[in-house]
């Protein structure tokens, strides 16, 4: 993507040592950390509810360790909608960005600017 491309796509300039202009993608480096993470501990849970499974527990130290697994898929999941809805309005924004620079810019085509 070139320099024009990149800028009208809401991405924004930044220069580099020698005062060139570049563009830089938005990504947050911390997603893919982020993402391990989560599959670490959906493992983990899994890992324990095979535990749970194969040994001999009474009814209630089993009920309790299942309301414990089920607290942390809940923690989990809130998690994970909540990266859901930051993703999804991010998204928003930048499509509703976009939109508007495709108008200026249609405007502009078609003469309507001064209008």
């Amino acid at each position: 993507m070139h320099l024009r491309q990149r800028q009208l796509a809401g991405m924004p300039a930044i220069r580099n040592r020698n005062n060139k202009i570049f563009t830089a993608i938005m990504t947050q480096s911390q997603e893919p950390n982020e993402d391990r993470r989560i599959d670490r501990q959906l493992r983990t849970i899994a890992r324990r509810v095979n535990r749970l499974e194969d040994t001999q527990v009474t009814w209630g130290e089993l009920n309790v360790e299942f309301d414990r697994l089920y607290d942390e898929v809940d923690e989990l999941k809130a998690e994970m909608n909540q990266r859901f809805t930051t993703l999804e309005t991010s998204m928003n924004q930048r499509f509703d960005s976009l939109d508007a620079k495709f108008d200026l810019i249609m405007r502009q085509i078609t003469g309507q600017a001064n209008s």
